[in-house]
């Protein structure tokens, strides 16, 4: 596939963007980096999906221990990948305002310390529209309200309905967030997402195009996405805090709740695979196999 860095086709939403910008699969075709070691044996833990994967020459079984997704391997981040902001360049920036495979919008990453509530994220097509934080997880076309006068337009503006109820949930999750600052180390508070600022909410009301509109709406649905799951995993560290390695080695780990993203847990600490087993996020493994693994018939190739 092209260059992520190269701007695509349109892929505008009928005409709705200004500027050509990046296809949303673009860098998605190119491999990856694969961790596939782990810290730790599973030997106790059923295998419940498992698929057989070639890439080039390599051959990986993707598995999970709880959950039956069979998601995406995005592979190893780099260490300068940074999510979250558009791209300064607008031909950079995606025609749905994610950042590419290592968004945790998207797909599972590879676990990492700073980002320990991305597991906790939940799917978007998980999140039903009677759920009070639908509207982190609504798309912005359904709330956009083009300028009739010209079709195609990239002119126009978010309901301001949406942008009171989304505003009116980014509020709500930080009275609920509040409370755990006196409860953490500075440290463990310093990696909160940030709130949303009252500006932040005044700017999108006050949008006339399209182009802005997905860039800073996304923006904004992605602090509230990340805040709602910064919640969840402190709710549920809170709940796992007496739990030793023993308590949780001992326990029968249930099926994942799906509608969490999950995460791939090569190389992690075996307390922090088992917290996450615990909590029902889904938890994948990359594991290379050899050739008479490859010879196997029990699972499918892809």
């Amino acid at each position: 596939m092209t260059d992520p860095a190269t701007p695509m086709v349109r892929q505008d939403c009928g005409g709705r963007f200004s500027q050509a910008r990046t296809i949303c699969l673009a860098g998605y075709y190119d491999a990856p980096s694969i961790a596939t070691g782990m810290s730790f044996e599973l030997r106790q833990l059923p295998i419940v999906s498992s698929r057989i994967v070639r890439l080039g020459t390599t051959v990986l079984e993707l598995w999970s221990p709880n959950s039956l997704q069979l998601p995406f391997l995005p592979g190893v981040a780099r260490p300068d990948y940074r999510a979250g902001a558009p791209a300064t360049l607008i031909a950079h920036r995606r025609y749905d305002g994610h950042s590419g495979k290592h968004d945790c919008l998207h797909a599972p990453q590879y676990y990492k310390p700073s980002a320990a509530h991305w597991p906790f994220m939940r799917r978007p097509l998980e999140v039903r529209p009677e759920d009070r934080a639908y509207v982190a997880f609504a798309p912005l076309t359904a709330h956009w309200r083009p300028d009739v006068s010209r079709h195609p337009s990239p002119r126009g503006y978010l309901d301001p309905r949406f942008v009171a109820i989304i505003g009116d949930w980014g509020r709500l999750l930080d009275s609920r967030i509040a409370p755990f600052q006196r409860r953490l180390t500075p440290w463990e508070w310093h990696q909160c997402p940030p709130a949303v600022e009252e500006s932040a909410y005044a700017r999108l009301l006050a949008v006339r195009t399209w182009d802005d509109a997905v860039d800073q709406g996304v923006v904004i649905q992605r602090a509230l996405r990340e805040r709602e799951a910064w919640l969840a995993w402190q709710e549920e560290r809170g709940r796992q805090n007496q739990l030793s390695l023993d308590d949780l080695r001992s326990m029968d780990m249930a099926l994942a709740r799906e509608e969490y993203t999950g995460v791939w847990v090569n190389g992690v600490d075996e307390k922090v695979v088992l917290f996450f087993l615990a909590a029902g996020v889904p938890c994948f493994i990359a594991h290379a196999c050899g050739l008479d693994e490859v010879l196997r018939d029990d699972k499918p190739a892809t």
